[in-house]
C-alpha cells in the first residue's frame, strides 16, 4: 500500500530483501530458527555505511527486538530510508512481518508503533485458525538479493 508520497523502492512483491539490515527482515530473523540467525549473522553483507555487520551487535539487536516486539532499521539497507516492523503470529508462532518504511527526513517513526501494532494484531488474530502446515516449515533462501554491496 503507497501513498501519494511514497519512498520509491527497488523491489517487488515476492522479491527478496536480507533479514540482518530490514526492520520487517530482522523481525524474521530474531523469532526464526537458531541455524538461521547463525547463518545470516555469521557472514551479513554491507549495503550502506550505516549497514550492522558485527555478529555480536546484531545479536544484541535480535535480543531486543524479541523482547520489544518491533524491529527498526535506518539506512542499513538503503541510504535515506528508515523502518520500522511488528511480528505477525499464526498458531505456529511468527509466521510474517508488517512494516512501514519512510524517508529518514519524515516524522519520527515511533508515531507508526501504535497503528501498526493495532494492524499486525489484527492481522495475526485471523491468521489464529490457519493452519500453514508445510509452508512454515519452507526453508528461507538467506541473501538472494541481487543489489550490489557497498
Amino acid at each position: 500500500l503507497a501513498s501519494s508520497r511514497t519512498q520509491p523502492t527497488r523491489h517487488s512483491p515476492g522479491g527478496y530483501l536480507p533479514l540482518h539490515c530490514t526492520a520487517v527482515g530482522k523481525v524474521l530473523l530474531a523469532h526464526g530458527p537458531p541455524e538461521l540467525r547463525d547463518e545470516v549473522v555469521g557472514s551479513p553483507r554491507r549495503y550502506t555505511a550505516w549497514t550492522v555487520t558485527d555478529p555480536t551487535v546484531i545479536r544484541r539487536q535480535l535480543d531486543g527486538i524479541r523482547t520489544s516486539g518491533y524491529a527498526q532499521s535506518a539506512q542499513e539497507h538503503r541510504r535515506g530510508v528508515w523502518s520500522v516492523a511488528m511480528p505477525v503470529t499464526g498458531p505456529s508462532g511468527v509466521v510474517a512481518s508488517l512494516g512501514v518504511l519512510a524517508p529518514l527526513t519524515a516524522p519520527r517513526l515511533a508515531d507508526a508503533l501504535s497503528p501498526l501494532s493495532a494492524a499486525a494484531a489484527a492481522i495475526s488474530a485471523s491468521m489464529a485458525d490457519i493452519d500453514l502446515g508445510d509452508v512454515a516449515e519452507s526453508p528461507v533462501p538467506v541473501d538472494p538479493v541481487d543489489e550490489p554491496a557497498l
